[in-house]
């Protein structure tokens, strides 16, 4: 019995000096820095306790580390070793905000996300399981890791992760205008009109007008969507108001009074403003087709009086409107999608009596379609 118990102590001795000579202490790190041993001086320089960590120990830890990154750098296929230490050291207070160790990182990751896609490898966005999102990195750093996915994951949900560290960021006037950015950029915020609160003014400056731009989509629930993105921004104003309420009556078929009313106002503002109305025709025959819903519909006594409002308050609307039917049907001009008024017979014929159309564009109508009759 005594036998064992020595022998267990002496086991027990044994372990805790093999234990001990595993701890590394700052003759060893000295030893390991000037053999530029640096993976190894990383993986026990936390074998120093707090209290000793000081001037020499953060010299050697910073030096070592930013020499392990050349050294992984400088290596045709980057170990899936290496880059776990890396994530592993990214966390420590002396490297985190350490602005060369941070670049020569970045400079790493994006090279090695770069690769993966190059040579056609699995879960390349796992990164080998670093948690980008953790540790500090500059905007360029984002950029370049999304330019990246956008070309070989497009659908990557880490994008919008990414994406936002540009966004409300102060530097993002420079990214927002920038390829892909700018149409990401658009795309979250129309998946999710709220998320552009948490844009920095700068960014929503420069999508501004493209926001606006889309007020003239040929989707109902594109323009809508518009409207909303620019009330929650607090830049909805009345020309934006009037423009999506006449697109919305020319793209319809809806007649009750509440939406007919907001209509007939959009009309009276916009019978006060020429240049505001060149605007919204300059942009209206730029689609094609033209929304023309409305001229389709069967024709009443209410809906005839909307008509003579329109030509009374913006004539050049109609004549507009007529002027691109009559280049398509007496081949002036060649529409890509065919007749870019689909509605423009029906409507003829509805209001030919009606004194709403010139004697001119009549007369030319009548030409045109002689042989269609």
């Amino acid at each position: 019995m005594k036998l064992l118990i020595i022998a267990l102590c002496f086991i027990a001795s044994f372990q805790k000096s093999l234990s001990q000579d595993n701890i590394y202490i700052m003759e060893d790190l000295r030893s390991l820095s000037s053999s530029k041993s640096h993976r190894e001086l990383l993986e026990h320089a936390l074998d120093i306790l707090p209290k000793n960590r000081k001037k020499e120990w953060k010299t050697l830890v910073e030096n070592s580390a930013l020499a392990f990154l050349d050294e992984v750098l400088k290596e045709s296929k980057i170990d899936s070793a290496d880059l776990k230490l890396i994530n592993r050291i990214n966390k420590w207070p002396i490297l985190k905000n350490n602005e060369f160790f941070i670049n020569k990182r970045d400079f790493l990751y994006v090279e090695e996300l770069k690769n993966c896609y190059k040579y056609k490898n699995n879960n390349c966005e796992q990164l080998n399981g670093v948690d980008i999102l953790s540790t500090k990195h500059d905007i360029e750093f984002y950029y370049k890791i999304i330019n990246i996915l956008y070309r070989y994951a497009p659908l990557s949900k880490k994008i919008n992760q990414y994406l936002i560290k540009i966004t409300n960021s102060p530097l993002s006037e420079f990214y927002c205008k920038k390829r892909p950015i700018t149409e990401l950029s658009l795309n979250m915020v129309y998946a999710d009109t709220k998320i552009i609160k948490k844009f920095n003014n700068s960014c929503i400056k420069i999508l501004l007008p493209e926001i606006r731009k889309q007020i003239y989509s040929k989707k109902n629930r594109t323009r809508l969507k518009s409207l909303d993105i620019l009330k929650t921004i607090n830049q909805l104003n009345d020309d934006d108001l009037n423009t999506f309420q006449l697109l919305e009556y020319l793209s319809s078929s809806k007649n009750n009074s509440s939406f007919i009313n907001k209509v007939l106002k959009s009309l009276t503002r916009f019978s006060n403003s020429y240049e505001k109305r060149q605007i919204f025709l300059h942009k209206l025959i730029l689609m094609d087709p033209i929304p023309d819903i409305r001229f389709g519909i069967k024709t009443n006594k209410q809906i005839l009086a909307q008509y003579r409002i329109i030509n009374r308050n913006f004539p050049e609307l109609l004549d507009e409107y007529f002027k691109k039917c009559l280049e398509y049907l007496e081949g002036k001009t060649k529409f890509k999608n065919g007749n870019p008024t689909p509605n423009c017979h029906k409507f003829y014929n509805q209001i030919k009596d009606q004194k709403i159309l010139t004697e001119s564009f009549a007369q030319r109508y009548e030409k045109a379609t002689y042989f269609i009759k």
